[in-house]
């Protein structure tokens, strides 16, 4: 059999996991990973870690230049994907070099949304989703003490602890509740009143007007009249996938790469994994976006399967997952948990003296979602009980009550 390339953009979790099914199932075909960074594989949910002090930068690489080696991968750094001509199949890149490909993975991720606020250009804003994003915003607070954040999604919210732990002081600054993508209220009022008690300033339900450059400080104009002095602005208001070098290329796109079950494009060859992919969802099989981890890295195994030919793998859906450990606090929500139907039987407790919330969303006698905050439980066994569609039964109840034991419990029950 005649040995293929594999080409590879981009260096996250869905490329990493991609190579390595490719290559345990193919040793000859040549794999070619490349990435407009300029540094090894790492993940950006790492930096809020590494900003606060919790991890060394040594910790944050995910893989060394010795495992492409041993799986003999080429692995290139700096070169940034410009276009994709499918009919030669070719990638051009920002230096006017290309590389040919039999099998093209996309992998590209995501990127910050920049908001259009007046001035914000000006004011020298930074975003936050990169290693070199990280260095320019630890050179930017030297000899600083106040930064304002805007944005309180994951993102934000993570950036916003680190600084804290550092000893900074932060504004955030949201249009809406804090994490209200992941979190009802009862929840997102604990997880707001543990940051203001660290220290946090939290300004929600106003947008900026205006980001106004001063001699020493910034003044951040809210459209209610108020105004936040500043040192640095950070802006955490979303993602995007990364397309823009598709234009022409005949991918379709929506908000991300469409791509089936087996992460094919509309073109003949061309894969997607990861951020950059809209992908079916587990519950209605319908295209979404759903940037995480275990996301990209069962797309990026179903991608590289594919690849080789090995068609018999699907992917079964992406399930909204979030996981936040902040000030030795933690919370989860899997799953519909933010979603209220009819047909949904929900189990709920607030628990504000303890900083404790828990809900659990049936459907019959199945869960669908669950969502807690500083209780004894496992995100990875909820997961899998929503994932496998694990008959709950009479013990609902139970798992309510006892979310670790009883949820480990009926995991092992299932797979005997």
């Amino acid at each position: 059999m005649q040995e293929k390339k594999h080409l590879i953009i981009g260096c996250g979790s869905a490329a990493l996991s991609a190579l390595e099914t490719i290559r345990s199932v193919n040793q000859e075909d040549e794999i070619k990973v490349v990435t407009a960074e300029k540094h090894p594989p790492y993940s950006p949910t790492a930096l809020p870690y590494l900003l606060s002090g919790r991890i060394q930068e040594s910790d944050l690489w995910m893989r060394q230049e010795t495992y492409f080696k041993q799986l003999q991968v080429v692995f290139e750094t700096g070169r940034r994907a410009v276009e994709i001509v499918p009919e030669r199949k070719e990638v051009r890149f920002h230096d006017r070099s290309y590389e040919k490909y039999d099998r093209l993975l996309i992998a590209t991720g995501s990127e910050p949304t920049i908001p259009p606020i007046k001035g914000l250009d000006e004011a020298g804003f930074l975003g936050f989703r990169t290693f070199d994003d990280y260095r320019s915003l630890v050179q930017r607070l030297e000899a600083k003490r106040n930064v304002t954040i805007l944005g309180a999604g994951l993102v934000g919210m993570e950036v916003a602890m680190g600084l804290i732990e550092k000893g900074y002081d932060v504004n955030i600054v949201a249009r809406g509740r804090i994490l209200r993508v992941y979190f009802d209220a009862e929840a997102e009022a604990i997880i707001r009143e543990i940051f203001l008690k660290q220290g946090a300033t939290l300004v929600t339900g106003h947008q900026v007007g205006e980001v106004k450059a001063g001699l020493n400080k910034l003044e951040v104009e809210l459209t209610n009249g108020e105004s936040l002095r500043t040192d640095v602005v950070v802006t955490a208001m979303g993602v995007k996938p990364r397309t823009a070098f598709l234009n022409g290329s005949g991918i379709k796109t929506e908000n991300g790469i469409l791509v089936d079950r087996n992460m094919r494009t509309s073109v003949a060859d061309v894969f997607a994994a990861g951020d950059v992919a809209e992908a079916p969802d587990f519950f209605t099989g319908k295209p979404g976006m759903n940037p995480i981890i275990p996301s990209a890295v069962s797309q990026g195994k179903i991608a590289g399967a594919a690849m080789v030919g090995e068609d018999a793998s699907y992917y079964e859906g992406w399930i909204p997952m979030n996981v936040f450990n902040f000030f030795g606090n933690f919370a989860f929500s899997v799953g519909m948990s933010t979603v209220s139907r009819p047909e949904y039987e929900v189990f709920k407790e607030v628990d504000e003296e303890h900083r404790r919330f828990r809900k659990l969303v049936f459907q019959g006698d199945k869960l669908v979602g669950a969502m807690l905050a500083n209780v004894d439980a496992d995100p990875g066994t909820f997961h899998y009980l929503v994932r496998n569609q694990v008959k709950i039964g009479e013990r609902k109840e139970a798992l309510f009550e006892k979310p670790r034991d009883i949820g480990r419990w009926l995991m092992l029950e299932n797979e005997k």
